[in-house]
């Protein structure tokens, strides 16, 4: 099982920031040619068109050498891959920041939640050059949107988006997403985003846990009439391109002190 300690309450926190980074390389190769050049010079005087004459002219010969350099500069320019997205409106409401890799290129991107208008947004401003912009469906108008970080679920590189979308009194509910080249995707099971919930209280809880190759989600209920004694099932989950796919669950009676943290997917924030 991977169920290890109790969380039967949830605390929220907003927090605000951004960023984004572009760039070009320039490498320059010196390259010496030299190039050697003999020249000889003859003076002969021209027959007179008048006059029978010989004349005698002495010849010098004179050898120069001339080295000359050239350089060549070869650039190389690192494009951006994608457009750059407007900027968040003046008045936008920023519900969250988080420092992600979610492209797999080691560069240091930037996830955004914010609400302008009557729209959560989730915003991604790649290291590299460019940024995604997209509207956040189904999103809790009570609870707002919250960037909670990325994790990369299957071992590929690249790091999926974990956001807030809804909570209330005991659970917060969890949806995922991909960058996929310049827009961003909801990870889906069964042909629907993918949203799981993750929160406690005294009769049951629920859960994610990632290892690096698979989403596990855990869930329990309190046995009725027992000493805090819980009915639990792990379920891994196999992530496939923008898919999940659901795998054979393990299922456990389970203590309270046998419960862990509810989140635990590496730098992603706890709810």
């Amino acid at each position: 099982m991977r169920i290890v300690s109790m969380v039967c309450c949830m605390a929220f926190v907003v927090a605000a920031c951004g960023g984004g980074a572009a760039g070009t390389t320039s490498t320059t190769f010196p390259v010496a040619a030299a190039t050697t050049s003999s020249t000889t010079s003859s003076t002969t005087a021209p027959p007179s068109s008048t006059t029978t004459s010989t004349t005698t002219s002495t010849t010098t010969t004179s050898t120069s050498t001339t080295t000359s350099t050239t350089t060549s500069t070869t650039t190389t320019t690192v494009a951006a891959g994608c457009p750059a997205a407007p900027p968040i409106p003046v008045g936008a409401t920023v519900s969250a920041t988080k420092s992600v890799d979610a492209d797999g290129d080691a560069a240091l991107d930037v996830m955004t939640t914010y609400l302008v208008g009557a729209d959560w947004r989730l915003r991604v401003d790649l290291g590299a050059g460019g940024s995604i912009d997209v509207v956040i469906a189904d999103v809790s108008p009570l609870t707002g949107a919250l960037a909670l970080g990325a994790f990369d679920i299957e071992g590929d590189g690249t790091g999926e988006l974990f956001v807030k979308v809804d909570g209330g009194a005991y659970a917060t509910l969890v949806a995922l997403y991909d960058v996929d080249g310049c827009g961003v995707v909801p990870i889906t099971i069964g042909g629907e985003r993918a949203v799981f919930a993750v929160g406690a209280s005294v009769s049951n809880f629920a859960g994610l846990n990632c290892d690096g190759s698979l989403l596990w989600t855990f869930e329990g209920t309190l046995i009725e009439g027992s000493d805090g004694m819980y009915e639990a099932i792990d379920i891994p989950y196999t992530l496939e391109g923008h898919v999940l796919t659901q795998g054979v669950g393990d299922g456990a009676v389970v203590s309270a002190g046998e419960i862990g943290p509810l989140l635990t997917c590496g730098d992603v924030d706890q709810v």
